[in-house]
């Protein structure tokens, strides 16, 4: 996959291991042994485009933070030799953002580079704590602050940075999974679906979305047992700004013909997600569901279904494409799959901007 880049123009100058104001301007000349980390962004705008999203939205910085830890095998490894940020308060993006280069005076020697992007919060400033790279990789990151132009990513590269100049690019990756609903199209085996006019689709949406994560992405979904780091438990949620993630409604509801389908693209995200299945009627972490709500005509009404489709395993920076084809009606809960025989669910996950597809028959 093509991952973003932030490129790292090294050139040498003064030692400084306190953290430094992202508009500092170094003038003085070199001292060896020293360097001036120069930061230069990329915001891979030129990426391939994916459904119902752009490139361009998916890969926008906002916000960048630069954290430069000391390495090697010393007792000082770990520890925090200078940070910056830019981007705050002011987006990097809009009429309102500018960037002039990051720099940041560090100290040669073995250093680990980690870059943090679209943040909500500046983890860089006074007082935020963030003292050595075990403290970096404990922060915590809440889904509700991510969006389709503010997706938070972050990436770490190990570099000898010796005196002279130097080049290093650090990779870094989205931190959500995204789930992209490609199409749902009507092959009702019954005849009596099969006439004009008996099915539409109403809504659609993720159901049992992890909400939290750290820097570090060592906390397991299963740990998370407090209800309040879990969006849309057993059931749709509508609220800002959970729906904007999470809930799509087709207003009015989209008719599905036998033999056609609906192929407008709803793309959602998640936190990354391990846990497995459940039916137990009470709350507990479970795998995340992707629900299609429709209606199936009864007379001169119209009746409710689910078509529950279960993500065994979301996994960070990965992009799950989901094609339904609708066979039988559906199930009176989201929380019940349709099971049944000849049900082809297949599921190959590849980096975000090639993954294949998931195409359950229900």
């Amino acid at each position: 996959m093509k991952n973003l880049h932030l490129i790292f123009v090294l050139s040498v100058l003064l030692v400084s291991c306190s953290r430094q104001d992202s508009s500092i301007n170094v003038d003085k000349g070199p001292d060896a042994g020293d360097c001036l980390l120069t930061v230069n962004l990329s915001d891979g705008r030129d990426r391939t485009k994916v459904a119902s999203q752009s490139a361009g939205n998916e890969t926008v910085i906002n916000n960048v933070q630069v954290f430069v830890f000391r390495g090697g095998e010393g007792s000082d490894s770990g520890m925090l030799d200078v940070c910056a940020s830019a981007g705050f308060p002011n987006s990097l993006v809009g009429e309102s953002g500018s960037y002039d280069k990051l720099k940041l005076k560090c100290t040669a020697g073995t250093r680990e580079i980690w870059a943090v992007v679209n943040d909500a919060t500046d983890r860089t400033a006074k007082g935020a704590g963030v003292m050595c790279k075990s403290d970096l990789l404990a922060l915590t990151s809440e889904l509700k602050d991510n969006g389709p132009t503010r997706l938070f990513m972050i990436g770490s590269t190990t570099e000898e940075l010796r005196s002279g100049s130097a080049e290093v690019s650090v990779r870094v990756r989205r931190v959500c999974a995204s789930v992209i609903l490609e199409s749902v199209t009507n092959d009702f085996i019954a005849p009596a679906y099969q006439a004009t006019g008996m099915f539409r689709v109403k809504s659609c949406y993720l159901m049992n979305v992890p909400a939290m994560t750290n820097f570090g992405q060592s906390v397991k979904s299963a740990s998370l047992t407090d209800q309040k780091y879990w969006y849309a438990r057993m059931g749709a949620e509508t609220s800002s700004p959970q729906k904007d993630l999470i809930f799509d409604r087709m207003d009015p509801s989209v008719e599905v013909n036998y033999g056609s389908a609906c192929r407008t693209a709803h793309t959602f995200y998640s936190y990354p997600n391990s846990c497995e299945f459940s039916r137990d009627n009470s709350w507990c972490p479970r795998a995340t569901m992707l629900v299609v709500e429709a209606e199936l005509r009864n007379g001169e009404s119209w009746d409710t279904c689910y078509y529950p489709v279960v993500l065994e395993s979301l996994e960070s920076n990965r992009q799950y494409r989901v094609n339904l084809t609708v066979k039988r009606p559906g199930s009176n809960d989201p929380n019940d799959p349709v099971e049944f025989t000849d049900m082809v669910p297949v599921i190959t996950v590849d980096d975000w901007d090639s993954g294949e597809s998931y195409s359950p028959e229900i």
